[in-house]
Protein backbone atom coordinates (compact mmCIF):
# COMPACT_ATOMS: atom_id res chain seq x y z
CA UNK A 1 0.00 0.00 0.00
CA UNK A 2 1.35 3.44 -0.88
CA UNK A 3 0.57 6.82 0.56
CA UNK A 4 1.66 9.86 -1.39
CA UNK A 5 0.78 13.14 -3.00
CA UNK A 6 1.06 14.09 -6.66
CA UNK A 7 4.71 14.57 -7.58
CA UNK A 8 6.09 17.27 -9.86
CA UNK A 9 7.98 15.86 -12.84
CA UNK A 10 11.37 17.11 -11.59
CA UNK A 11 10.88 15.34 -8.26
CA UNK A 12 9.89 12.08 -9.89
CA UNK A 13 13.29 12.00 -11.63
CA UNK A 14 15.08 12.61 -8.33
CA UNK A 15 13.10 9.89 -6.56
CA UNK A 16 13.73 7.44 -9.42
CA UNK A 17 17.45 8.09 -8.89
CA UNK A 18 17.08 7.32 -5.17
CA UNK A 19 15.40 3.99 -5.98
CA UNK A 20 18.21 3.23 -8.45
CA UNK A 21 20.76 3.67 -5.62
CA UNK A 22 18.70 1.24 -3.54
CA UNK A 23 18.49 -1.26 -6.42
CA UNK A 24 22.27 -1.11 -6.85
CA UNK A 25 22.82 -1.75 -3.13
CA UNK A 26 22.76 -5.40 -2.19
CA UNK A 27 24.04 -6.43 1.24
CA UNK A 28 24.69 -10.12 1.78
CA UNK A 29 21.36 -10.71 3.53
CA UNK A 30 19.23 -8.91 0.95
CA UNK A 31 17.67 -6.80 3.73
CA UNK A 32 18.43 -3.33 4.97
CA UNK A 33 18.83 -2.82 8.70
CA UNK A 34 15.57 -1.07 9.53
CA UNK A 35 15.19 0.80 12.81
CA UNK A 36 11.56 -0.17 13.52
CA UNK A 37 10.08 2.38 15.94
CA UNK A 38 6.77 4.28 16.01
CA UNK A 39 8.58 7.39 14.71
CA UNK A 40 10.27 7.84 11.34
CA UNK A 41 13.97 6.94 11.78
CA UNK A 42 16.49 7.19 8.91
CA UNK A 43 17.95 3.97 7.52
CA UNK A 44 21.74 4.20 7.41
CA UNK A 45 24.28 2.15 5.52
CA UNK A 46 22.59 1.91 2.12
CA UNK A 47 24.66 4.53 0.30
CA UNK A 48 22.37 7.33 1.42
CA UNK A 49 25.17 9.80 0.68
CA UNK A 50 24.47 9.09 -3.02
CA UNK A 51 20.74 9.84 -2.74
CA UNK A 52 20.99 13.53 -3.59
CA UNK A 53 19.42 15.14 -0.55
CA UNK A 54 16.92 12.37 0.17
CA UNK A 55 16.84 9.77 2.95
CA UNK A 56 15.18 6.41 3.40
CA UNK A 57 13.40 6.02 6.72
CA UNK A 58 11.21 3.43 8.38
CA UNK A 59 8.63 3.12 11.13
CA UNK A 60 6.12 0.57 12.36
CA UNK A 61 2.48 1.35 12.93
CA UNK A 62 1.57 0.79 16.57
CA UNK A 63 -2.11 0.26 15.68
CA UNK A 64 -3.43 -3.31 15.51
CA UNK A 65 -2.00 -5.04 12.47
CA UNK A 66 1.29 -3.17 12.85
CA UNK A 67 2.13 -2.29 9.23
CA UNK A 68 5.78 -1.62 8.50
CA UNK A 69 6.34 1.63 6.57
CA UNK A 70 9.34 2.70 4.52
CA UNK A 71 9.53 6.11 2.91
CA UNK A 72 11.74 8.49 0.99
CA UNK A 73 11.96 11.97 2.47
CA UNK A 74 14.00 15.11 2.14
CA UNK A 75 17.19 14.92 4.18
CA UNK A 76 17.89 17.48 6.89
CA UNK A 77 20.96 18.41 8.89
CA UNK A 78 21.88 15.81 11.46
CA UNK A 79 21.07 12.85 9.19
CA UNK A 80 17.35 13.04 9.80
CA UNK A 81 14.40 13.36 7.42
CA UNK A 82 11.56 15.85 7.04
CA UNK A 83 8.31 14.17 8.06
CA UNK A 84 6.12 13.06 6.38
CA UNK A 85 8.09 11.37 3.61
CA UNK A 86 7.54 12.44 0.02
CA UNK A 87 6.52 8.87 -0.81
CA UNK A 88 5.93 5.91 1.50
CA UNK A 89 4.88 2.28 1.19
CA UNK A 90 3.72 -0.26 3.74
CA UNK A 91 4.41 -3.96 4.19
CA UNK A 92 3.03 -6.72 6.40
CA UNK A 93 6.55 -8.11 6.93
CA UNK A 94 10.11 -6.85 6.51
CA UNK A 95 10.68 -6.35 2.77
CA UNK A 96 13.71 -7.47 0.83
CA UNK A 97 15.62 -4.74 -1.01
CA UNK A 98 14.12 -5.94 -4.28
CA UNK A 99 10.55 -5.80 -2.92
CA UNK A 100 11.14 -2.38 -1.39
CA UNK A 101 12.60 -0.95 -4.60
CA UNK A 102 9.72 -2.32 -6.68
CA UNK A 103 7.08 -0.94 -4.29
CA UNK A 104 8.73 2.49 -4.15
CA UNK A 105 9.11 2.61 -7.93
CA UNK A 106 5.40 1.73 -8.34
CA UNK A 107 4.38 4.37 -5.78
CA UNK A 108 6.44 7.02 -7.59
CA UNK A 109 4.86 6.04 -10.90
CA UNK A 110 1.35 6.12 -9.38
CA UNK A 111 1.96 9.63 -8.03
CA UNK A 112 3.16 11.02 -11.35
Amino acid sequence: MAHLNRLPRWQRGELDAVVKVLEDYSPGTGFLEYPWTPQWIPIHGCKTSKMGGYKLASRWDSAPGGALWVGIGISTAGKTMHVPPVVQVSFAQVPTNRDLAAALRQAIQDAS
